[in-house]
């Protein structure tokens, strides 16, 4: 800069203010050398995951750790803004994703916004406008956020994986790299003007810088490991630097400017870097050893954010209520949060709510989001609430809230419209709510409820209800007929409710707003009816149709949705929808002509014009669009249908323009007989159906059942049921949890009263002594605990009961009865405190259900369930006068379960009839009370009655004491046992505890219990019950006591041995004695006080822990091929103690990205008792998809040399994980190639971080000059390798029937010369030959004559050797003469030469040879024939060869002779041609143009030499001063001038002029040194001309000679020679070729092989070098 601005003038009087402008560089000069060594001097934050340091530009020493520990756990980004001392930084890790800051010192750490972020990556500060800009990979967004945490914003959506990011906020500008989409791009700092600055070359975009300076965008690309720059005034793109000498095979990521400095980091090395912004020079070490990887870089110099300028917001936040966003230098806008329901007003400046909206919800996403309706709105939606799954959505204009249902926790929530005031506003019984409709004139939200969630046993449900919007009044109104409730919609103005049922029998049903009344409103074809809207007296009903769907290989043909309307005056019904194309729509909404509607097929919200039928389309790209509700903010104020009413509790309008009172469901109320007034029933029937207490008043007209303990808001298998009439407590058992609980009246108060039950069945209360009874169906016992909720005072009155079920109480008798539903159905009676115990019933029982006791007649009534039984039966309390209920027997009963009995009334439930009934045993009349139930289990009926005084509380009992028939009896407290004085307790020996199950490490085996040692509390752990032994663990666990053993208590260890002659009994918890004798403390004695058993502590509510339903300890992924995440597919589910959803924190993420090795995730969910449960999952996600790599095309480098240097591009490699591949090659770019061994192959490989490996290659060739284009054959064609007749390779491929000249078939250009001759006539017919000839031979040994008597004789017997041995027989075709005798060539003795010419050694014995021969057929193809010629000659060869090796047995002259072993040879086919044609491949071919007939093989003509016609013996010169270009020319045409030789153009004269006179100088040498060494072999072989090649003897090129011991080649070989000589000793090199002579050819031109004028020239020329010619043998 000081060197620019010096040039630019010619000293201080250069011109005016030069002078000042010096002065103010050194003033700046100076205070930065100051501050450099002041506390202030400039530094580097480097985040590396787990600390955020402060390091020093100068030294790279860290001054200081300023975020450590628990306040950071992995930060990547990192940003400050100077003036105002903030450091922001994001935090990737689950569970502290956001964005947070501190002050620049570190301390004062807050957590800015975490919702909604998940992969916050990079960080922009606005200094000016006081605005955080943040990336988020996981969701493609940028988000803007003030500083204090308010008012987040998506300003960029769309994007793949976002990462580094940039501002400007001078100028308004915001930069960012996509590393999925690979792009450099920009927008407005309010996300407008977005476009692409560069798009080619990159990979991995990390982070980037600004230098304000200089105009220009600075970043770092992991993969490519360069530094690049883009100049924002003049629009270039340049790479700076290629760091990959110091990143090498790791990343870089964090990128920091420092005035003309670049600062990177490098992973694997956990180092950072510098280098000038300019790129010149090596990268400088600043800092080393980081240890874990190294994220982002913030240079802090208080120079480099001028905030002198104040930025177009001001100082006033642009006067904006929420955001204000630059997008120039001196322009803003102002921006509303994307979350709370708030857009810009009409002064563009406020945010308020609008005045017309449109609500809906986005199931996929759990958004409920509203768009502006306004005129002038033009904004995206934004965000009101979130949730987990929300459906249906509804708004009140009073209090200016959103209600949704959220289905994925099961629950209705409520918020303000501007997002503000979230709450529950129902969960308790709530299941799906798919509809939900508000009337805010008589402030009732009404929704359907199907419960369909239960995993512990609940059964499901469906209704319609309604409920008061302060939360205090519900009520249920449709309970019966209903399948799959989904819409409503409420007429207010008319009084009636409408609401759909897309179960099997699809409907849309009216009733009146109390429930009242059904009409359906069916139409025919409806199958779905989805939604439902109201509008000026039309009905619309929305239907998806979806049962009509048809499932096909592929994929599933939606059947289109429907649109209807129904006129509420007459009914019309008209379908609306022709020509919308509805798929699958959901939710509708109605105003006026304007019609909403969401659909799931098309994932987005339409608006149809009512008037025009024209559908356009709002919001598109919605996961799972549910309701939508157009609404407006403001209501006019409308009086309550309901003024004036005197209802006590509910009131709703009814179509007559009158009201109807009614009662909330929870509350212990009823509906008096004036029809107003809600009052608590003087006598009652509680019973309990499945999931539900419910109670029926039995002292007014009001006959709907009220559920005092809702569905799913304790428990899902209530059974027993019972009720305390002094503190109006209802007890009642859950079967599924072991709990017996109790809730007030009034359905407040609820709280666990024991929790360690099994499975209990009945319950009754002792009103006198304030005890409960209940019987345990599993442990086989009868229990008690007194009211007062005392646990320890918990007494096991009986045990070793079979199974035990229905409980009666006569306090007044003190009798204590129960049935046992065991092997030996029984009715029992027993005294109040478990003794005398008799057996009333015991026979023609199997199901003894429900127990009632008529105490005023002493009647003992039971129910038998059995389906063979099914009747109702009494007997007194003797068990005597048995008597059945006849009247109900086969007509009013069928599996009947409860009982209950006053004044002569009996009732019942039955769960065939799903009912409640009773009858009169006087009148013998029976009614049905409620129907409709589930399952109804015991009954219980509450009447006023007084009850004595307890006299057993005076009688001295030191514990317990409990009212028998004459007197009491004292029981002890858990751990203790009577004294002998039978009234004081003292401590009892093994005080086990049973406890709660959850507080056990391990699952008890089902004969054990979790207990704690009283003694020492801390100490859980299984034992096992009374009368078993073991560990207690589920498994090998507990096993009964031997006979003969027992074990009383429970308590660990093994079981005790009876005394001697004492046995057990059959539960083994005690011995058996004899003589009036009772077991007691291990003996049997006859003072036996009483003692407890079954100990146990208190109960913290709600009893059980909270849950996770499926927490798996481990849990793996495949990774997709064309992702860098999976897709979270564990359900995880938190239930707290009555199985209700709880939050679970953090929220369960969408998608989880690739990491190697393990990753941990753990959430935690707490119930309102701040219970906590914790689920840690280890997920894996396993890559088993290799890296893509895509190498470049094949390379052809063209040189004169023998080598080039070769540079290519690198592959473009990538992985589905979305990491970098580590990339090696067998060569690198810059590589030098030589023409040697040309082609080359290039081969890269790739390897990502799960070890998978990928390969790609391509060829680098380096060739020499082109060649002259190849002509293509006739009857044939030229395969050219890219159709490149110049360079080749080409392979002549010939037509059927003819046949290439020479070989090979393949030619390639080596050095402007082609390695084999092709012309057009390189393809020949070919013809069959005119015979196949071959011979064998055999020898056989013995003597041998030279007659001819003798040679006959042998002839024949060889003939009929042969005809012995299946040859030559009668009838047998001799194709090839195999059989002609005349032929048999017999000689004596060995001296003849063989068939492979080598001669064998004379002796005795028979030589025979046998000519075979066949002529094949002359048509057809030629080659098939031959080939068929071939195999029969081969036959025969074989045939004889056969018959020799296994002994050729010949009688002549009386001897018999046999052909020796291994003498059997055969000579090699071969061919005959007729006269002028030559063989080539076993074909015969006539000698084409451009050829001539050489003896027994056709020859090229040779360069400067021609020959138009076939069949020829020589070849025709071409005119003087021409020469052909190819050897094989056919036509005088191919006859030209040689281009004379140039000069290359525009070089200087002196050069040209000096390389031609050296070159002239090196020429005389070569041409001196040549003739000397051709006239010294010229001598040589004068001096021995023998030594010639006979075919090449008037030759003078020392390459024709025929090599010792073989014959000419018959492949060309003149490719051996490279372009400049031999490969090998350059004295082995041919001559240069004479000059040819000018003038005529005479007379003895070249003819065959004759001498002609230049015999030198007859060779093959290049016009570089000597060729050798090309014979075709």
């Amino acid at each position: 800069m000081i060197g620019s601005k010096m040039a630019a003038g010619r000293g201080l009087g250069a011109r005016p203010g030069r002078f000042f402008a010096i002065t103010a560089l050194l003033l700046t000069v100076g205070c930065s050398i100051v501050a450099a060594g002041s506390s202030d001097a400039p530094y580097l934050l480097v985040a590396n995951a787990s600390t955020v340091s402060k390091v020093s530009l100068e030294n790279g020493y860290v001054l200081d750790v300023l975020l450590s520990g628990d306040d950071i756990q992995r930060a990547v980004a990192v940003g400050v803004d100077i003036e105002d001392n903030w450091l922001f930084w994001t935090d990737v890790n689950y569970d502290r994703r956001g964005l947070y800051r501190a002050r620049l010192d570190g301390t004062g750490v807050e957590l800015l916004a975490s919702e909604d972020i998940y992969e916050p990556n990079g960080v922009g500060v606005d200094w000016k406008a006081n605005n955080i800009y943040l990336t988020d990979a996981q969701q493609g967004t940028i988000e803007v956020i003030k500083y204090d945490g308010s008012s987040k914003k998506t300003v960029i959506t769309g994007l793949d994986i976002p990462r580094g990011i940039a501002v400007d906020p001078a100028n308004g500008y915001l930069y960012w790299g996509d590393q999925g989409k690979k792009t450099i791009e920009r927008s407005r700092m309010d996300g407008s003007d977005r476009e692409v600055l560069v798009s080619d070359g990159l990979f991995w975009p990390n982070e980037m810088v600004v230098d304000y300076r200089n105009k220009k965008l600075y970043w770092v690309d992991g993969y490519t490991r360069l530094l690049e720059s883009y100049d924002l005034q003049y629009k270039t793109h340049r790479q700076v630097a290629n760091i990959t000498n110091v990143v090498g095979n790791s990343v870089s990521f964090g990128l920091a400017l420092h005035y003309d400095k670049l600062y990177f980091t490098v992973w694997d090395e956990g180092a950072v870097y510098s280098i000038p912004t300019s790129g010149s020079g090596e990268p400088t070490l600043l800092l080393q050893g980081l240890g874990d990887r190294p994220f982002g870089l913030q240079a802090v110099d208080s120079n480099t954010q001028n905030t002198l300028e104040v930025g177009a917001c001001g100082d006033n936040n642009g006067q904006c209520s929420h955001l204000c966003l630059p997008t120039g230098r001196y322009s803003y806008k102002c921006a509303c949060p994307s979350y709370g329901g708030m857009t810009l007003g009409s002064d563009r400046r406020t945010c308020e709510e609008p005045s017309k909206f449109l609500l809906y919800a986005a199931g996929d996403t759990g958004h409920v989001m509203m768009l502006s309706m306004d005129a002038d709105a033009g904004q995206r939606p934004v965000i009101v609430a979130r949730g987990v799954r929300p459906v249906a959505v509804e708004y009140d204009p009073v209090e200016k809230r959103v209600y949704y249902s959220d289905n994925g926790m099961f629950r209705i929530c409520r918020v303000f419209l501007n997002g503000t005031g979230f709450e529950v506003f129902l969960d308790a019984g709530i299941g799906v709510v798919d509809g939900m409709t508000l009337d805010w004139r008589t402030r009732k939200l009404y929704f359907t409820n199907m419960g369909t969630h239960y995993w512990g046993g609940g059964s499901p449900w469906q209704r319609v209800e309604m409920v008061s919007l302060d939360g205090k009044q519900r009520r249920r109104i449709v309970e019966k007929s209903l399948d799959k409730p989904r819409a409503l919609v409420v007429d207010t103005e008319r009084g009636f409710l409408y609401y759909s049922d897309w179960g099997e029998a699809a409907k849309v049903v009216k009733v009146e707003l109390d429930g009242s009344n059904p009409v359906v409103m069916n139409h025919n074809g409806m199958h779905n009816p989805n939604g439902l809207a109201l509008s000026d007296g039309q009905l619309y009903i929305l239907d998806s149709h979806a049962r009509l769907d048809v499932v096909t290989e592929n994929g599933t043909q939606l059947a289109p949705g429907s649109l209807d309307k129904i006129d509420l005056d007459d009914q019309d019904i008209r379908n609306t929808n022709d020509g919308l194309g509805l798929q699958t729509p959901f939710g509708i909404s109605v105003k006026g002509n304007q019609i909403f509607i969401s659909d799931w097929g098309t994932s987005a919200i339409h608006l149809i014009n009512a008037a025009t039928n024209q559908k356009s389309t709002l919001v598109t790209d919605i996961g799972s669009p549910m309701g939508v509700k157009y609404a407006e903010r403001d209501a006019a104020p409308v009086q309550n249908p309901c003024r004036g009413h005197d209802c006590s509790d509910i009131c709703v309008p009814t179509p007559d323009q009158a009201f109807r009172c009614l009662c909330p469901d929870i509350g212990g109320k009823v509906l008096d007989d004036d029809g107003k007034t809600c009052r608590r029933p003087s006598k009652f029937l509680l019973f309990a159906d499945y999931a539900e207490i419910r109670m029926l008043g039995m002292d007014t007209q009001d006959s709907y059942a009220y559920p005092v303990v809702q569905r799913h808001e304790y428990f899902t298998n209530l059974v027993a049921v019972t009720y305390d009439a002094r503190e109006e407590y209802v007890y009642f058992s859950n079967v599924d949890s072991g709990m017996i609980m109790k809730v007030h009246l009034n359905g407040t108060g609820a709280a666990v009263v024991y929790s360690m039950a099994d499975v209990v069945d009945g319950l009754a209360i002792d009103p006198v002594a304030r005890n409960l009874y209940w019987t345990d169906y599993t442990s086989g016992t009868v229990e008690m605990m007194p009211l007062d909720g005392n646990v320890s005072s918990h007494v096991e009155l009986i045990s070793g009961l079979d199974k035990p079920r229905a409980i009666g109480l006569d306090p007044n008798q003190r009798y204590l009865f129960w049935s046992d539903w065991g092997e030996n159905a029984t009715i029992w009676r027993a005294d109040m405190d478990g003794s005398n115990k008799n057996a009333l019933i015991d026979e023609e029982l199997q199901w003894p259900n429900g127990i009632a006791l008529d105490s005023v007649r002493e009647r003992v009534f039971f129910a038998d369930g059995h389906s063979a039984q099914e009747k109702i039966e009494y007997t007194d309390y003797r068990g005597v006068n048995r008597t059945e209920l006849v009247h109900l027997t086969d007509t009013h009963v069928d599996q009947v379960f409860g009982l209950t009995m006053h004044d002569n009334t009996l009732f019942y439930s039955d769960w065939v009839s799903k009912g409640i009934h009773l009858t009169n045993l006087d009148s013998g009349i029976t009614q049905t009370l409620v129907e409709g139930l589930t399952r109804p289990t015991q009954l219980y009926l509450h009447h006023p009655q007084p009850y004595p005084e307890n006299e057993c509380t005076a009688y001295g009992c030191s514990d317990m004491a409990i009212p028998v028939p004459g007197g009491c009896h004292c029981k002890c407290r858990v751990g203790r046992k009577l004294r002998a004085d039978d009234k004081t307790c003292e401590t009892a020996p093994e005080p086990w505890v049973r406890v709660e199950s959850w507080r056990c490490a391990q699952t008890c085996h089902e004969q054990a219990y979790c207990a704690v040692d009283v003694s020492n509390p801390t100490v859980y752990r299984c034992v096992c019950k009374a009368g078993y032994q073991g560990n207690g663990f589920q498994g090998s666990g507990c096993t009964a006591c031997d006979f003969g053993y027992y074990k009383s208590v429970l308590r660990p260890g093994q079981c005790t041995r009876c005394p001697d002659g004492v046995s057990s009994t059959a539960a083994r918890t005690s011995c058996v004695c004899r003589g009036g004798l009772q077991w007691y403390m291990g003996e049997c004695t006859s003072n036996v006080p009483e003692v407890t058993a079954r100990p146990t502590t208190p109960l913290r509510f709600p009893g059980t822990m909270p849950r996770f339903e499926s927490c798996p300890d481990t849990h793996s992924w495949q990774l997709p091929e064309d992702a860098n995440y999976v897709t979270w597919d564990i359900r995880l589910r938190a239930l707290d103690g009555y199985d209700r959803p709880l939050e679970i924190s953090p929220r369960v993420p969408s998608r989880i990205y690739y990491g190697t090795g393990s990753m941990i995730h753990q959430f935690t969910a707490t119930d309102q008792w701040d219970n906590m449960v914790k689920c840690r999952i280890e997920v894996t996600i396993e890559d088993i998809t290799p890296p893509q790599l895509v190498c470049p095309d094949d390379i052809i480098v063209e040189t004169s040399g023998e080598s080039a240097i070769v540079r290519w591009d690198a592959p473009v490699t990538s992985d589905n994980s979305g990491k970098t591949p580590m990339l090696t090659s067998s060569r690198t770019p810059g590589s030098r190639f030589f023409k040697e061994n040309s082609p080359h192959t290039v081969t890269y490989s790739a390897r990502d971080e799960a070890g998978n490996p990928s390969t790609c290659s391509f060829v680098v060739a380096v060739q020499g000059p082109k060649c002259p284009a190849l002509e293509v054959p006739r009857n044939g064609r030229l395969d050219c390798k890219e159709g490149d007749r110049e360079r080749g390779p080409c392979t002549v491929v010939c037509n059927r029937g003819y046949q290439l000249l020479s070989g090979p078939a393949t030619s390639y250009c080596l050095g402007s010369v082609w390695s084999s001759i092709i012309t057009t006539y390189s393809c020949v017919r070919a013809s069959a030959p005119r015979r196949q000839r071959r011979s064998v031979n055999m020898r056989f040994s013995g003597y041998c004559s030279s007659e001819q008597s003798f040679q006959d004789d042998f002839r024949n017997g060889l003939y009929r050797s042969f005809q012995n041995n299946g040859l030559c027989t009668s009838g047998q075709t001799d194709a090839v003469g195999l059989c002609n005798r005349d032929n048999y060539n017999v000689q004596c003795g060995l001296e003849k030469r063989s068939v492979f010419g080598r001669h064998k050694r004379s002796g005795d014995g028979v030589s025979v040879e046998i000519p075979l021969e066949i002529q094949p057929d002359q048509s057809g193809d030629a080659v098939a024939n031959v080939d068929e010629g071939d195999e029969v000659l081969d036959k025969a060869v074989e045939q004889v060869e056969r018959l020799t090796d296994s002994g050729v047995t010949v009688q002549a002259r009386g001897e018999t002779y046999v052909s020796t072993s291994d003498s059997f040879t055969a000579s090699a086919i071969t061919y005959e041609c007729d006269q002028g044609m030559v063989e080539v491949n076993k074909v015969c071919v006539t000698c084409p143009a451009g050829t001539f007939h050489d003896g027994d093989k056709c020859t090229y003509c040779v360069q400067s030499f021609y020959q138009p016609e076939e069949g020829q013996l020589s070849c025709k010169a071409c005119p003087e001063g021409t020469m052909t270009e190819l050897p094989g020319a056919y036509s005088e045409d191919q006859c030209i001038v040689p281009p004379e030789p140039r000069s290359s153009a525009g070089l200087p004269i002196a050069i040209i002029a000096g390389a031609a006179g050296g070159g002239a100088l090196l020429i005389i040498i070569i041409i001196a040194i040549v003739c000397c060494a051709r006239r010294a072999i010229r001598e040589k072989e004068n001096e021995n001309p023998n030594k010639k090649n006979k075919n090449v003897q008037q030759f003078g090129n020392r390459v024709y000679e025929q090599p010792r011991g073989g014959s000419v080649p018959q492949e060309n070989v003149y490719a051996e020679i490279p372009e400049y000589g031999f490969k090998g000793d350059v004295s082995a090199a041919p001559p240069l070729p004479a000059q040819r002579k000018s003038g005529p050819p005479g007379e003895d031109t070249y003819q065959g092989l004759q001498k002609t004028q230049d015999p030198p020239y007859q060779g093959l020329q290049h016009p570089r070098q000597n060729m050798k010619v090309t014979t075709i043998a």
